[in-house]
């Protein structure tokens, strides 16, 4: 395959150009205008690819057409998706019309030049070194990770937050406490590594963090003990408790409260307790310990908080005790922390009453449960052949890779209702997402195998070089929709997957779509799968319809691209076959 040419190959800078050079056209030719905001269709692609609505643009002349046509022609037609023709239509003032040929020889090429590394950014020296730190496995007496589902999803994101941010150029570094033993297991099928953890320098920053806030000036004086009259001998050596005011701390910085910022509720903190410290501070101190082991080797640090909706409030006291720590300590590279808050997992099913159950449902169970659904599914297409050992591994990969669609097909903030209730054909009504993509990909990569089958026994031509390729062939729609609203935007969805880091001024929230991906991915299937079933890509060896199965082959093998680096996005190793 040739190299890539002059062509600039960022699609999401084809918007931003093209919009440019319409702005400025209208102003030199003096049309009125409000504003240039252009929007790319998904729909009805037949009637242009990028429009300029009236409300933007009232009036446009046929000549002031004519004339933006010629400019447009000329200044995009170096870029990835060069400009045809222009018109306009009654709800537009401009429709703008891709060259369709010459769009699918650059996107194609694009997309199978960079491979796997199509869609990602490179690693900036100036971007931010990102730490994950998770309370998946807090000790805390109201999480029981072995009764409760939400800790799958936590897993699964933590996953995907670490790709995800990987993918936007950053470096990260996940830090996962030891888990306990009832969902060890958990964690070696999701491939989960945990962190190390240094407990004698944890003890003794804990001491320091004790001391450091017991000095501080947001401590809380109390007024009133109650003394236990029962308490034993042994008891009366215990330390007697510390308490921070927050609020204040919160007031002084000027942080931001509220439903973006931190709960307004917040104002007392334990610190010491008759027992010792507190979770906080054992926690906050931990915080402290792996954030500065990170920070020996980095200049830019950043901590994102991953906790549940459920943890939130315990989790943004953590925050605000190492702030303080930072602050008393004149600590002035003070990390800056942001969160990623995610709803529960619940559970809905039919009983015989019909009434909707939440049936209480572990992480294993649920993770049981959906290798079951998997297992019964594959054997209605394989036979009894599946309940052998050979197939174990696979069933798991499946299986983990449903739980991954499921889990992250919804946006992070909203609760994730498991459907247990199964269909005929053995999987949950849920669980069927991550077959469907998985069952597309590997129908693409048998296609290739037949394909290469057919080269090597001299039944078809090997693939000639993409330049030489007459895509002027491809007239379906179906085509272009593949390519212009799946292969083409792909590293754009990838781009806008991390919106915003934080925290900022107003919001200690980060904003990162962890749903977009998995969506994405379930769409691209639906358009290829209904493609696929209606147009036959492998003819005969005949030189009329080698004209068209060439550039049909291409449109696949960029679309299977597309498929497995979304795949490998979400932690899933694409399938090689059916």
């Amino acid at each position: 395959m040739a190299a890539s040419s002059e062509v600039n190959m960022k699609s999401e800078d084809d918007l931003n150009v093209l919009q440019e050079i319409t702005r400025e056209f209208l102003l030199k030719n003096d049309v009125q205008h409000r504003k240039v905001s252009l929007g790319r269709r998904i729909r009805d692609l037949k009637d242009g690819d990028v429009v300029l609505p009236r409300g933007c643009c009232p009036e446009v002349s046929e000549q002031i057409i004519k004339d933006l046509e010629t400019e447009i022609k000329e200044k995009t037609s170096e870029r990835l998706l060069p400009i045809k023709r222009l018109a306009s239509d009654i709800y537009n003032s401009v429709v703008f019309y891709a060259d369709r040929p010459r769009s699918f020889c650059n996107v194609i090429k694009e997309t199978l030049i960079k491979g796997d590394n199509y869609g990602l950014s490179q690693i900036k020296s100036d971007q931010k070194t990102v730490v994950i730190k998770t309370l998946c496995c807090l000790d805390d007496d109201d999480y029981e990770p072995e009764t409760n589902p939400e800790l799958i999803r936590n897993i699964v994101l933590l996953q995907q937050l670490v790709k995800l941010l990987q993918a936007s150029g950053y470096q990260v570094i996940s830090n996962i406490s030891e888990p306990p033993d009832c969902v060890k297991s958990l964690y070696r099928i999701f491939d989960l590594d945990v962190t190390q953890i240094d407990t004698n320098s944890c003890l003794s920053r804990l001491t320091h963090c004790e001391e450091t806030l017991t000095q501080c000036k947001y401590r809380e004086e109390i007024k009133h003990i109650l003394i236990n009259p029962d308490r034993s001998l042994d008891d009366r050596d215990k330390r007697l408790p510390v308490i921070l005011n927050v609020r204040n701390f919160i007031q002084d910085k000027k942080l931001p409260v509220g439903k973006s910022g931190y709960d307004k509720n917040l104002c007392i903190v334990n610190v010491i307790t008759e027992d010792g410290g507190s979770v906080e501070v054992k926690e906050a101190c931990y915080l402290l310990q792996c954030l500065s082991a990170v920070m020996s080797n980095q200049q830019t640090l950043h901590c994102l908080h991953l906790v549940s909706q459920r943890q939130a409030f315990l989790r943004q006291q953590i925050d605000l005790l190492y702030q303080i720590i930072s602050d008393v300590t004149n600590q002035t590279h003070c990390i800056k922390q942001s969160h990623f808050i995610y709803g529960d997992v619940t559970s809905r099913s039919l009983g015989p009453d019909n009434q909707t159950l939440q049936p209480s449902l572990s992480s294993q169970q649920l993770y049981s449960l959906r290798y079951e659904q998997m297992v019964e599914s594959t054997m209605m297409k394989y036979g009894e052949q599946v309940t052998s050992d050979r197939w174990k591994d696979t069933l798991k990969s499946l299986t983990v890779a449903g739980l991954r669609f499921e889990m992250l097909s919804t946006t992070a903030r909203n609760i994730v209702k498991l459907d247990l209730q199964e269909n005929k054909d053995g999987q949950g009504l849920d669980n069927r997402a991550g077959s469907f993509v998985m069952y597309n990909c590997a129908r693409l990569a048998t296609l290739f195998k037949h394909y290469n089958d057919g080269v090597e026994k001299g039944f078809y031509p090997s693939l000639p070089d993409v330049d030489e390729v007459k895509f002027e062939s491809l007239r379906e729609e179906e085509e272009w929709t593949l390519l212009y609203n799946y292969i083409y935007i792909y590293p754009e969805m990838v781009k806008s997957c991390v919106e915003n880091l934080g925290p900022s001024s107003s919001d200690i929230n980060a904003k990162i779509h962890t749903h977009k991906v998995a969506n994405f991915l379930i769409s691209l299937s639906r358009s290829l799968s209904s493609y696929y079933s209606r147009i036959h890509i492998l003819g005969d060896c005949q030189p009329h319809l080698l004209a068209i199965m060439f550039p049909r082959l291409y449109l696949m093998k960029a679309a299977h691209q597309v498929l497995q680096n979304g795949l490998l996005l979400m932690g899933i190793t694409p399938p090689t076959q059916l």
